[in-house]
């Protein structure tokens, strides 16, 4: 692959962003447009479960970030999980 870095992935969707003050690169959805995509996702992939960010987010800090052993100060700063992450990584 190269040196592919985060800059390089950055400005390679710099020119595919619809967005030209050039602050955000990639699209930012709300927690509702991100649940009718995982809904759609599981409809395709025959998931017969309740798929929402929330779910998402908890599985990909439990599964993710704690199974691989991720410290648990790392994981708070990184994802906005505070005084609850403690707790879950018990």
């Amino acid at each position: 692959m190269g040196d592919l870095n985060a800059y390089t992935s950055i400005n390679k969707y710099k020119t595919f962003s619809k967005h030209t003050n050039g602050e955000k690169v990639l699209p930012i959805y709300s927690n509702q447009k991100i649940n009718i995509y995982l809904k759609e996702i599981a409809k395709d992939c025959s998931i017969h479960k309740n798929l929402t960010f929330h779910a998402a987010r908890h599985t990909f800090a439990t599964t993710v970030m704690l199974s691989n052993g991720v410290p648990i100060e790392t994981f708070c700063s990184s994802s906005g999980f505070f005084q609850s992450s403690k707790m879950m990584s018990k």
